[in-house]
């Protein structure tokens, strides 16, 4: 499990698959929230991803409804906003590389490795094509529909990237994923257990026991010096969720589970012999670390803290 580095800062977590490919969560590198602006709402993050697109394209709200502003028919709006999510996806490396090593308090370190290209899940880009037309109104009553009906486990399954590295890993024990059919026929051994391992907060047990969310947020600040460090942390494994969207793990710990940071990175199913086998990404999880969550499961639920994809 490597880190996803943004100008010398953990952002995320990645997993290596091969010596040069590595999978993690489509949201570490572009997230929805980034192209969204609603009525009302403020621009800062969208004027963050568009700053520096080049002379060429809007480098910020303001600007990009402007320009669509002259424009008479809404397919060009709609190309011309095309225009700009390909180049902020072709850009998506730029500042970025993968960090190999335990990290350190903080979250500071130097990647050492150069990423070659990033390749987003084709509804992963959809989604964010979407969300863009929405922000400036050029919705088809089509895409509407389509949009209204993208459940969030679409989401979950669409958060998938890949990073292809520019040389090799070194050092590296790759891990081999499990076979899916034991997962769908719950043929997994009892004690069988789930590792989580990734590079994001980590409570204290201190503050792991402190339930009052005043307290908590008061405290947040304190968690900062966690955040960077590769860690894990041994669940059991809540439930499995099949539904259109995909196939999903749940797993459920006290006060134990992904935070955030922890995105992108690993999720192992460890035997009770003590063999490990990959089962796939960490891509979300409460609002706080190792919260409860209820994953409905069509007419059933499963509860738990974080799901892998």
């Amino acid at each position: 499990v490597l880190a996803v580095i943004r100008n010398d800062a953990v952002v995320c977590s990645a997993t290596a698959i091969r010596k040069k490919l590595l999978f993690s969560a489509a949201h570490c590198f572009i997230d929805f929230e980034e192209v969204s602006v609603g009525q009302g709402e403020d621009f800062e993050e969208f004027d963050s991803l568009f700053e520096n697109l080049g002379e060429d394209y809007c480098q910020s709200y303001i600007e990009c409804l402007e320009e669509l502003n002259k424009m008479t028919f809404a397919w060009s709006k709609r190309d011309f906003l095309d225009y700009h999510l390909e180049r902020l996806i072709e850009n998506l490396s730029e500042g970025m590389s993968i960090y190999q090593g335990s990290g350190k308090p903080g979250g500071q370190v130097e990647g050492q490795y150069a990423i070659k290209s990033i390749t987003l899940d084709d509804g992963w880009i959809r989604i964010l094509k979407l969300k863009l037309y929405e922000t400036f109104n050029v919705l088809t009553r089509i895409q509407q529909r389509e949009l209204d009906n993208i459940s969030e486990y679409d989401e979950y399954s669409y958060d998938y990237a890949q990073v292809a590295l520019k040389e090799n890993l070194k050092e590296t024990e790759i891990i081999r994923p499990i076979n899916e059919d034991i997962i769908l026929n719950n043929d997994l051994p009892d004690g069988s257990k789930v590792i989580l391992v990734g590079f994001g907060s980590q409570l204290s047990e201190e503050e792991s026991e402190d339930e009052n969310e005043d307290e908590y947020e008061e405290e947040e600040e304190e968690l900062d010096p966690h955040y960077g460090v590769k860690m894990k942390t041994e669940l059991p494994l809540a439930g499995i969720i099949v539904n259109d969207s995909g196939l999903f793990a749940i797993v459920a710990g006290e006060n134990h589970g992904a935070c955030e940071g922890d995105s992108g990175g690993a999720a192992y199913i460890k035997f009770p012999n003590g063999k490990v086998k990959y089962l796939g990404i960490i891509t979300a999880g409460g609002d706080r670390c190792g919260e409860s969550v209820l994953w409905s499961n069509g007419d059933s639920s499963v509860q738990g803290n974080t799901i892998i994809n």
